[in-house]
């Protein structure tokens, strides 16, 4: 497994393991899945087009959807859904226009509009 040198990491608990979700070499998001006995399951890339660093954030709702809010190019929150347990398949939701074109990044690693 290699993680770009400026990558950040998200993941979550889910029924099938732990979800671990960061940067690849590319700047590609990929996904692994650690199941019992430390074993990591490789799962399908994330068609997410990010700026390196970029902070993201995985989210497995009851529904066993598993939700990755993530900060695009163009400088709006996007959002990938994959069903839980098996995460093969990662669909867009459409991107939210909350965010300009002006954004700032906080400490805590979160962007917030006109600071």
């Amino acid at each position: 497994m290699t993680v770009h040198q400026s990558s950040r990491l998200s993941g979550c608990l889910s029924p099938g393991g732990e979800i671990v979700i960061f940067e690849g070499p590319e700047n590609g998001l990929r996904a692994y899945r650690v199941t019992e006995g430390d074993k990591f399951e490789t799962l399908p890339p994330l068609s997410a087009n990010l700026e390196p660093g970029t902070p993201h954030q995985a989210v497995l709702l009851g529904d066993d959807t598993l939700h990755l809010l993530y900060v695009h190019r163009d400088r709006r929150i996007h959002h990938l859904v994959a069903e839980s347990p098996g995460l093969r398949e990662w669909k867009g939701i459409e991107s939210s226009p909350i965010l300009p074109l002006e954004c700032r990044k906080l400490t805590s690693g979160l962007y917030r509009h006109g600071q």
